[in-house]
């Protein structure tokens, strides 16, 4: 949270020359309006809305490795804590390969049912990762939860981009 704030102060003290002349101001109204145009379309479209909150689910499930794994990798997994990094580039790295991958399926496996899989998958490796008291198996379903959540990533966020028109995509 803290990096994304930063971030967030860094960006609004980028100063650009504007081409428009006279002074622009910011209409907090509309942004109200467009979250509401929003929130709408969600209620209305259960496709997009059943990805988004499906999307939402697996990084809060993926959130807590980051946040809980340094812990883990010392007081479960007894390899200490500097283990962790390794745990961590294994799910990068199979995050990676699921997301390049996930096209390669798409020929073999309907889009709707290798989504399906690969949220399946990633909850089952969370699962067994938690579960697994030994560190070579820990590194095993953290290569097969990135590579689920890379899939389930990149065909997510496909299938929003397909069903939600370029005029609300940003609002959604």
């Amino acid at each position: 949270a803290g990096t994304f704030f930063i971030s967030a102060i860094m960006i609004a003290l980028i100063r650009m020359r504007s081409q428009r002349s006279g002074k622009f101001n910011i209409n907090y109204l509309e942004i109200k309006d467009d979250l509401k145009e929003g929130f709408l379309f969600l209620k209305n479209n259960q496709k997009v809305r059943s990805m988004i909150l499906n999307i939402g689910i697996a990084v809060l499930g993926g959130g807590s490795l980051y946040s809980l794994g340094v812990v883990f990798t010392d007081q479960v997994l007894k390899v200490g804590s500097g283990n962790f990094t390794f745990i961590l580039t294994t799910f990068a790295v199979g995050s990676l390969a699921g997301g390049l991958s996930c096209n390669y399926f798409n020929k073999y496996i309907s889009r709707k049912n290798l989504f399906a899989s690969s949220i399946l998958i990633f909850g089952l490796a969370l699962v067994l990762f938690a579960v697994i008291t030994y560190y070579e198996f820990a590194i095993f379903f953290s290569i097969i939860a990135g590579i689920a959540l890379g899939s389930l990533s990149v065909i997510g966020y496909t299938a929003i981009q397909e069903n939600v028109s370029d005029d609300i995509r940003g609002r959604v």
